[in-house]
């Protein structure tokens, strides 16, 4: 347990992080996901949503994004210290660095929008969840230095 207390930290950190952008979102302008209407025979009308919990899956979403900024960020923080990128294919370049991972962040984005439209809500959440823990826990080590 020791051994994982910083990626643990790292993932709680990012938890709380996200709960909290993501309360302070409910205040905001937020735009939800369609609504799809049809008429049923028999009754005027039926207003269905999708299946599952649409604020955590919300709140994932946040938390990804939170966590891929903090990893970007400390990324070059410590650049700007003399590090350098351990990763061959983000290369030393902050364009590339930038272009990559937003181009991921938004693969994952439309794959989990699509999978929770299409019935798979806690699949969606949980992929949100994955990708922002391992950013978060590569945030936590890149402030280490």
């Amino acid at each position: 347990m020791v051994k994982y207390a910083g990626f643990l930290r790292g993932c709680a950190v990012t938890v709380v992080l996200s709960m909290s952008s993501f309360a302070w979102a409910e205040d905001t302008l937020v735009t939800l996901p369609p609504i799809n209407v049809r008429p049923i025979q028999g009754q005027s009308l039926v207003i269905e949503r999708p299946a599952g919990n649409n604020g955590l899956f919300w709140a994932s979403r946040i938390a990804l994004y939170g966590a891929t900024a903090a990893d970007l960020g400390t990324t070059w923080r410590a650049m700007n210290a003399g590090y350098v990128e351990a990763n061959p294919i983000l290369g030393q370049s902050r364009a590339v660095q930038g272009a990559i991972v937003a181009g991921s962040v938004v693969a994952l984005t439309l794959l989990t929008q699509r999978l929770y439209h299409n019935g798979h809500p806690r699949l969606a959440t949980v992929l949100n969840l994955v990708v922002a823990c391992e950013h978060g826990f590569a945030a936590w080590h890149n402030s280490r230095n």
